[in-house]
């Protein structure tokens, strides 16, 4: 198992990316996913607001709505009936993602797999 300063390796983070994407294909390996996504973004995360991800992303504010409508962006979180946000560790991976040349289809995929852990992450508290 990597240790929290081999994680914040950038190949270590790109792996975790490449593993991410990969993991649509099973169960098993969403779950390895998972599990080292948990380890690379520490504990706790922060929530950022719209105006910290375009200032983080450089992407204006209707381009950052336009992403979230292709699949090219996470759903924001509800946090009250007039506010939302985003997990930081999710800005960052979507950054480097971007910054690491990854197509559409695979942020597609990342998009995905970072909302279906959201889910997973849900379940879990409400067991």
């Amino acid at each position: 198992m990597a240790t929290e300063d081999q994680l914040s390796h950038p190949p270590i983070k790109a792996g975790i990316l490449r593993l991410l994407i990969d993991s649509q294909k099973t169960p098993a390996s969403m779950a390895l996913a998972t599990k080292a996504l948990k380890l690379s973004m520490g504990s706790p995360f922060k929530m950022m607001r719209r105006p910290e991800v375009t200032d983080s992303s450089g992407d204006a504010r209707s381009t950052l709505y336009l992403k979230i409508a292709q699949g090219l962006y996470t759903h924001p979180v509800k946090l009250s009936s007039r506010s939302s946000a985003w997990p930081d560790y999710e800005v960052d991976l979507l950054n480097k993602a971007r910054a690491a040349g990854l197509s559409e289809g695979e942020i597609r995929q990342l998009v995905t797999a970072l909302e279906a852990l959201r889910r997973e992450w849900i379940d879990d508290l409400t067991l």
